[in-house]
């Protein structure tokens, strides 16, 4: 048989891949009698009966996608003992290319950083909305007609609990000796 190539796919439009790739998912999950999958047990199934190869892609796109991968996750600690993101990405469009600037965190200029940080509050909302649709649509149309109870989307609470101590001497305040 065959090996059906899916680059062509998954390169033209990246809804029309992953539809397609959907399509693979839903045939395993028919074909195993099962909703809940293991990733690996679907791309082995994939590759061995439906016969499905993927061209590789380019040495340029692998190494900027580890690249960009490498600086997402260095960090550093400064000088307030505070772990924190060295690099910082921006997102630019231009003349309809798309490219990503990026910036370490104690050289970037206030407007890199100023856009930088704006385009990762977007991501953290869209990510809040998503959820929040997704709480909606399971408590709307679980089979157990199950109520989850509401989430609060103020973090600052949970910021400000993030940011208090976690070592504390052995006495307790006013026990120490004088």
């Amino acid at each position: 048989m065959k090996a059906n190539t899916i680059t062509t796919v998954l390169q033209s439009s990246p809804r029309k891949g992953d539809k397609y790739l959907l399509f693979v998912l839903e045939q395993y999950q028919r074909t195993h009698n099962t909703d809940a999958v293991d990733l690996d047990d679907v791309v082995k199934w994939a590759l061995d009966e439906l016969k499905l190869d993927v061209e590789p892609i380019s040495r340029e796109q692998l190494l900027k996608r580890k690249l960009a991968r490498a600086m997402g996750n260095e960090y550093i600690t400064d000088p307030q003992k505070r772990e924190v993101r060295k690099f910082h990405p921006v997102r630019r469009t231009e003349d309809g290319r798309t490219w990503t600037v990026w910036a370490p965190l104690t050289t970037a200029d206030p407007g890199h950083m100023r856009m930088s940080l704006q385009q990762h509050r977007q991501y953290i909302l869209g990510n809040c909305r998503q959820h929040k649709l997704v709480f909606d649509s399971y408590n709307d149309n679980n089979k157990f007609q199950a109520k989850l109870p509401g989430f609060d989307y103020n973090f600052n609470p949970d910021l400000e609990e993030l940011a208090l101590p976690t070592e504390y001497p052995n006495e307790r305040p006013g026990d120490e000796e004088n």
